[in-house]
């Protein structure tokens, strides 16, 4: 191959191992696409991974850590070859390394037909076990004597910590009110954490955890990670902070990153945000093999809560930070001195680029400050005396020495703490706060950048109003940020909140600051909302519009607002691991609407406080539902409804098989099985509507629920039913339209705690209500109509 140079093996090979999945989906040989939504696909039966875990050790393997569907592993070459029945080489490819600079890096690979850096097991006794086996791939970090708490006055201007990169991000006024990160868990995969005096005169506060392969828990020889810590200092000064340190320990020039275990390291240490200024070159369109186990691992993080940030790169297609489930932060370069002091714009040094990998993926998302080319020397960061970094920025002579304990540097490696202490900002303020709302936020509240160009790897993309690929949405703004999720956590509550009636001097007061929630198959309410001049929604007074009686007041009550408790989001951590996987659903459903062009352009925007307790009510109404659209499904041509029951049957089949197993990728066999099944499958004959469908629909009617199918059925049982059901049918029709003419709206979550008189009632501005309730006693039903 082209400008490969082989060399000798290490002495020890790190690897993960793949353990066949219990669907049967191989992850090293699957075509889809591996996300949060479907990452459970590739896991693993647990009793086989703790079988295999201990069969690898027998064999001699050294076993790191384990997940769900791999293990990590590290051995000599010669194990790996006796064992895999295999042959390893060693070859050296062109790559950009730290620093942005050219250089070369060691792939490991085997000698058979697999794609590089997968070992064929096939023709091993571990075909049983794995499906194949990853080896380890380089990744690059983007970006002796005792040092001062000081960085020394450098020749050229840079941007100091925490000062002025807080400023910068706009996070002073955050800290001056409280808002710094306090409470929420930091981890950061990186080279390791020097407790440098800059930390101690700051009172930040952090701990080490070694990755497995890792060793000397107090040194950064690198110093890569102690700088890029005090970027996440700056913005969040309170967090919980962990380091975890990835350098695997190889000596010379076989030091490597072991990064999926040192991920796996982090996702366990359960954190609220992982924060990784490192990543591989994805320039194909086909992820190697550790890339597709590294990518469920990040999948899998952001499945269970996690916000996951990753660098954008500076001039390669970095990965994971163009997993779609990563928040992949790219560079902004603020102008510090001269006529364009203060002027934002695009980073020449940061990647921008269109996934190769995840079709309409671009990267960056947002972005954070990073100087420009040749070497982003932008930030003054505190590192180890004496450490790598310390060494090379003094060579590019940023005016510091190789031994004085700060270096001046930045790339996308700073860009991805200081988003990472932005969402910890957010996470303080709101700690249900999810990974795809928590990028939401940052991309609605960024500053727009719309001039400068990205790295010219990429043909230098260009900077322009509203979102663009060389700055994603913009320069994060911890300010804005904030003001954002208030404004939407405040305008979200105004449509939730669980009502409470209290009575003072025999005068009734209920919140009626809630909407009525109607279905999409019933006609939209009114709801009240906060009042507009208080501070557009987020002040935390609210107001109801106030309600008069139109009779005089001595014999109507007076009725007035207060505010209640809204469910909070740790009530269901059931529904809080699983809430993007719901919003997700939501969204493919919407997006198919809407390429159908059956609704317009929108999206649907809903938090946890939108859930409550499910009610027997609910129960009652999906019964109605199910047993009137079973009834409407029978009316199909006979042959697509046997192929969709025997599409269920195939599909529960399936379930039990590879849950016991067995592999099922053979889609000839499976097709086979069901054209059998549908030959012999008895006439599937319609049903006949009955008096129990008529009685669901009326049901439905009568609550205002699912009305369009209910009415779909009353109406073909009065041109087709027996005399008698079609009899009924009318009947409830003549009953809906009565009630319909009136629009009552029952008001199911408000929680009476006394009598309410029914009556007419005038709003404040000027619009009539009526309140009924249909029962004598104060637990029934209350409906309103406006009149």
């Amino acid at each position: 191959m082209d400008g490969q140079v082989r060399q000798e093996l290490p002495d020890l090979v790190y690897a993960e191992a793949v353990v066949r999945s219990r669907s049967g989906e191989s992850l090293l040989s699957t075509q889809t696409l591996v996300t949060s939504e479907n990452v459970t696909l590739f896991d693993a039966d647990p009793r086989l991974i703790e079988y295999t875990e201990e069969r690898l050790r027998d064999t001699g393997f050294n076993v790191l850590c384990k997940g769900r569907g791999s293990i990590s592993i590290c051995g000599s070459p010669e194990l790996y070859e006796q064992s895999f029945q295999t042959t390893l080489t060693n070859v050296e490819y062109q790559v950009i390394k730290e620093l942005g600079q050219p250089s070369t890096a060691q792939f490991i690979d085997a000698v058979d037909d697999k794609p590089p850096g997968e070992i064929d097991i096939s023709q091993s006794s571990w075909n049983t076990e794995l499906v194949g086996v990853a080896i380890n791939e380089p990744v690059s970090y983007l970006g002796s004597g005792v040092p001062s708490a000081f960085p020394p006055p450098a020749v050229s201007q840079y941007l100091s910590v925490p000062d002025c990169l807080a400023k910068g991000l706009n996070a002073k006024q955050a800290h001056d009110g409280g808002i710094d990160g306090r409470g929420v868990k930091v981890v950061m995969v990186d080279s390791g954490w020097y407790n440098h005096p800059f930390f101690t005169h700051h009172n930040y506060q952090g701990q080490v955890i070694l990755a497995p392969g890792s060793t000397d828990k107090h040194i950064d020889a690198n110093g890569h990670g102690t700088g890029e810590s005090a970027n996440l200092f700056a913005v969040a000064p309170g967090v919980d902070f962990i380091m975890v340190k990835a350098d695997v320990a190889i000596r010379g020039k076989f030091r490597n990153v072991n990064s999926i275990a040192a991920f796996r390291t982090a996702i366990a240490q359960r954190p609220d945000i992982i924060s990784c200024s490192w990543g591989s070159n994805q320039r194909s369109s086909e992820l190697s093999p550790y890339n597709k186990v590294l990518a469920t691992l990040v999948a899998d993080a952001v499945r269970r809560g996690i916000i996951v940030i990753f660098s954008a790169g500076n001039g390669d297609w970095s990965f994971p930070g163009q997993h779609p489930n990563a928040i992949a932060a790219g560079g902004v370069y603020k102008h510090l001195d001269g006529p364009t002091k203060g002027e934002l714009e695009a980073s020449n040094y940061s990647s921008a680029f269109h996934s190769p990998v995840y079709r309409g993926r671009q990267v960056p998302d947002v972005c954070g400050l990073v100087g420009q080319r040749p070497h982003a020397a932008y930030i003054m960061l505190p590192v180890p005396p004496g450490s790598s970094t310390d060494i090379k920025c003094a060579e590019f002579e940023d005016g510091t020495e190789a031994n004085d304990g700060w270096a001046a540097f930045s790339g996308t490696s700073a860009a991805a703490p200081q988003v990472a202490g932005v969402c910890a900002l957010l996470k303080q303020l709101d700690p249900g706060l999810s990974p795809v709302r928590a990028k939401r936020i940052l991309e609605k509240s960024a500053i727009d950048v719309v001039k400068g160009f990205s790295n010219y790897y990429f043909s230098r993309p260009t900077a322009g109003p509203g979102r663009d690929l060389a700055t994603g949405y913009g320069l994060v703004d911890a300010g804005n940020a904030i003001a954002t999720l208030r404004q939407v956590n405040n305008q979200e509550a105004s449509h939730s909140q669980i009502i409470d009636y209290s009575q003072a001097d025999d005068t009734f007061n209920p919140a009626l600051s809630a909407p009525i929630n109607c279905d999409c198959d019933s006609p939209s309410a009114a709801s009240y909302v906060p009042d507009a001049a208080s501070d557009h929604g987020l002040s935390n007074t609210w107001h109801s519009h106030s309600i008069e009686p139109e009779t005089p007041q001595s014999t109507l009550p007076t009725i007035s607002a207060t505010r209640s408790q809204v469910t909070m989001s740790n009530n269901y951590p059931k529904l809080n691991n699983k809430f993007d996987e719901i919003l997700n659903d939501f969204d493919n459903i919407l997006k198919g609407k809407i390429e159908a062009e059956e609704i317009e352009a929108v999206e649907l925007n809903i938090s946890l406080r939108h859930f409550s307790d499910r009610s027997p009510r609910t129960e009652g109404i999906l019964a109605l539902v199910a047993c009137l659209q079973q009834l409407e499904k029978s009316w199909d041509d006979p042959e697509t409804v046997k192929e969709s029951l025997v599409n269920d049957i195939l599909k529960s089949a399936k379930t039990t098989l590879a849950q016991a197993g067995f592999n099922l990728r053979n889609q000839e066999i499976i097709e086979q099985i069901k054209s059998s099944y549908i030959n012999n499958l008895a006439s599937v004959e319609p049903q006949p509507i009955q008096k129990k469908h008529v009685s669901a629909a009326k049901s439905l009617l009568r609550i205002q629920k699912y009305q369009k199918l209910a009415t779909r059925i009353l109406i073909k049982a009065i041109e087709e039913a027996d005399e008698k059901v079609a009899a009924l049918a009318a009947e409830a029709l003549g009953e809906f339209h009565t009630t319909q003419s009136s629009q009552y709206i029952e008001i199911e979550s408000y929680d009476f705690q006394a009598q309410i008189a029914d009556g007419i009632y005038q709003l404040q501005d000027g619009r009539k209500i009526e309140i009924r309730q249909t029962k004598f006693n104060s637990s029934s039903p209350r409906y309103v109509k406006y009149l």
